[in-house]
């Protein structure tokens, strides 16, 4: 019932998800700035995840592809 009457306020003041699709247990923020919008990801699961975006990791220097995974436990900063 929690989650109903919260979706719902949130619904009504304009909140929307740092990113659409997520599991329960994938955490993001989304931070803009001036030049580059950054998406701080956290995997409280044990499961590996896949987050659809298209960027660079700023932890590892890596591309990021809408078919990376991350790892459970694991955080990942990406630039897109």
């Amino acid at each position: 019932g929690l989650d109903e009457v919260l979706g719902t306020a949130l619904h009504q003041a304009g909140v929307e998800p740092a990113l659409e699709g997520l599991a329960v247990g994938i955490e993001a923020v989304r931070r803009r700035g001036p030049d580059s919008d950054y998406l701080f990801v956290m995997n409280h699961t044990d499961r590996a995840f896949i987050v659809s975006v298209e960027g660079t990791d700023l932890l590892t220097g890596a591309p990021w592809s809408p078919e990376t995974s991350l790892p459970g436990g694991d955080v990942a900063v990406i630039r897109w």
